[in-house]
């Protein structure tokens, strides 16, 4: 019987243990939607379609993606997956960054990529630190008749 305690006491630990380190990473999934042109006066070049934002014009345009933060005391970042398709028509690249700011709006960590493919993509960032508080932000350079789906986001 004593061995029995113990096993289930052990297995009742393993368990504990093992889902509080799944935890730690809370994954957000947020439509191309929640994202606004970067400057007012292009909005009507944007098309919100269900959960996308598409720049429907032959210009890139700079939009803005606010992410609420679901862990305000995470201090280790965060990583942002951010999904879409890209027309190949035209030769303009993808740019996105993640950023976080402190709660006095300034920015204290950023980091940035440029995704080239053409058709359906996927670009990751890793944002390695965050203010305690504070706010997360994705900026991207969307490019002529392309479009952004998904921003997956990963706190740690």
């Amino acid at each position: 019987m004593k061995i029995l305690t113990q096993t289930i006491r052990f297995t009742s630990l393993l368990i504990l243990a093992l889902s509080s380190t799944l935890a730690s990473a809370d994954r957000t999934a947020y439509p191309g939607s929640i994202c606004q042109p970067y400057y007012g006066n292009r909005a009507a070049d944007l098309t919100y379609t269900g959960s996308r934002i598409f720049n429907n014009s032959s210009t890139s345009i700079s939009i803005s993606c606010p992410l609420a933060r679901t862990d305000i005391t995470s201090l280790y970042g965060i990583s942002a997956s951010i999904y879409g398709y890209r027309n190949g028509a035209h030769s303009s690249s993808i740019y996105c960054s993640v950023t976080n700011s402190s709660h006095y709006g300034t920015t204290s960590y950023f980091t940035g990529r440029s995704n080239s493919t053409s058709g359906w993509f996927n670009t990751y960032l890793r944002l390695n630190k965050s203010n305690y508080g504070g706010n997360h932000n994705v900026y991207c350079s969307l490019p002529p008749y392309s479009s952004i789906t998904e921003i997956s986001v990963y706190e740690f």
